[in-house]
């Protein structure tokens, strides 16, 4: 089959190609023109589109052919500072691919990337969360995702959406200020595992017209703190310097149980991802 990763030459997007070509799919890669596509360009099963996700002629070349598509395309949360853009890129971009795809007339399933950041702070619920939880958009991204949904939802074009939690990578970095209060509850999902459920989403049809939250599992449900102590030991940091934020992040334990059950993708355990990160470390000294 052929499968479209909108924001296909970033961090996740790089990892699902990778995926993806190695379960012997085809592959199309859509990404803005200034993006990075060192690896990709040039290589067996890779078609690369460059444009904007807002842009319906180049959307449209993009989605000729395939089967399924990941939408991973947005302005992350760093970046969604302009309303008018934001909502252009995170709401009309998505708007832009589902209208290209009925346009098509295929029956493709469409993977939508969203954020648990619609549910707004929970500190003071319940928990696990569950995806019949209200959202509540606390900023722009989280209420953009809120409104980018909605268009998924009633666009009819079969779909799977993805709620994901805070995303960790094995690359060292100083994480201070953490972005979550001392004793919230956290609950992380390794880079991998993601990459994994959003390709899963894009070939299980037991998947197709459901949302589900994406998160580490069980093992991964820690307090703030209790992240930050082991994360900072591997990275050689006293704990004693650890800062939290003052406001609640949009970290809490979430009910996987149907997502893992469908997509199973909860493979990487914490003490998996410290000991990538520990050699992470190694790596970066050894550079110096």
């Amino acid at each position: 089959m052929r499968i479209l990763i909108t924001g296909g030459a970033g961090n996740i997007g790089r990892e699902l190609v990778r995926r993806a070509l190695e379960a012997g799919n085809e592959v199309t890669v859509f990404d803005i023109p200034q993006a990075n596509y060192e690896g990709l360009e040039g290589k067996e099963g890779i078609t690369i589109f460059k444009g904007f996700v807002t842009d319906p002629e180049a959307v449209g070349r993009a989605v000729k052919g395939v089967d399924s598509v990941i939408h991973l395309a947005a302005l992350m949360t760093h970046l969604a500072t302009d309303r008018e853009k934001t909502m252009a890129v995170n709401v009309g971009g998505t708007q832009t691919v589902l209208d290209a795809l009925k346009k098509e007339g295929r029956d493709v399933q469409f993977v939508f990337s969203s954020s648990v950041s619609t549910y707004g702070w929970t500190v003071n619920d319940t928990p696990p969360i569950r995806i019949d939880h209200p959202q509540v958009g606390m900023d722009l991204y989280a209420e953009s995702k809120i409104e980018a949904e909605k268009v998924v939802l009633s666009s009819g074009v079969p779909y799977v959406i993805l709620r994901i939690s805070g995303v960790v990578i094995p690359v060292f970095y100083d994480p201070n200020p953490w972005q979550f209060l001392k004793d919230q509850r956290v609950e992380f999902v390794h880079r991998d595992d993601v990459a994994t459920a959003l390709y899963n989403a894009a070939v299980t049809r037991e998947a197709r017209n459901k949302i589900f939250n994406i998160a580490g599992g069980k093992a991964w449900q820690m307090l703030g703190h209790e992240w930050a102590k082991r994360h900072m030991e591997v990275i050689d940091i006293p704990f004693e310097e650890a800062v939290y934020s003052e406001h609640p992040g949009w970290f809490d334990w979430y009910d996987t149980e149907e997502s893992q059950a469908i997509l199973q993708y909860q493979n990487n355990t914490p003490e998996m991802f410290f000991e990538q990160l520990a050699k992470a470390v190694e790596d970066f000294y050894n550079q110096e």
